[in-house]
């Protein structure tokens, strides 16, 4: 987990752990950024077959689709089934290859834990004021009706 591929990756995920970990700190104290750090990275790390999932998606969609007409004639839904087997296949492939590639260790699934922790606690905020401001302006409309009775 606390393995880097090189010097800008510790760059990156030191830069987000200080600019993230604010609001874990601010809510749960020293330990809340350790936390959700470490809870987050290990989920993360134990994740390999969801980031697979989305990596022969991702591979499938970049290999265009047959469009239904070509040059003016239409395209039989035969081969456009065929050819998005092959896009399928082409995916299933080279999937393990790319992954290996880009092998997660879970330190930037735990940065990433804290920017979604931080992200989270903006909108709770957000929901909040809102919901503040409107019942502040129900009170007062309430208020006026009361001193025009």
């Amino acid at each position: 987990m606390f393995i880097h591929k090189d010097g800008k990756h510790l760059a990156s995920n030191l830069r987000g752990i200080l600019t993230c970990g604010l609001a874990a700190f601010n809510d749960m104290g020293a330990i809340g950024p350790y936390a959700v750090f470490l809870a987050s990275g290990i989920m993360s790390a134990f994740n390999s077959w969801g980031r697979s999932m989305q990596t022969k998606a991702q591979l499938q969609e970049l290999i265009p689709k047959i469009p239904e007409k070509l040059a003016g004639l239409e395209v039989s839904a035969a081969a456009r089934n065929w050819w998005d087997s092959v896009r399928s296949g082409t995916a299933r492939i080279s999937e393990p290859i790319i992954s290996a590639q880009s092998e997660a260790l879970g330190a930037s699934g735990g940065v990433c834990g804290l920017m979604g922790y931080g992200f989270g606690t903006s909108l709770c905020k957000l929901w909040i004021w809102l919901a503040d401001r409107r019942s502040n302006r129900n009170l007062e409309a309430t208020v006026e009706l009361g001193a025009g009775m």
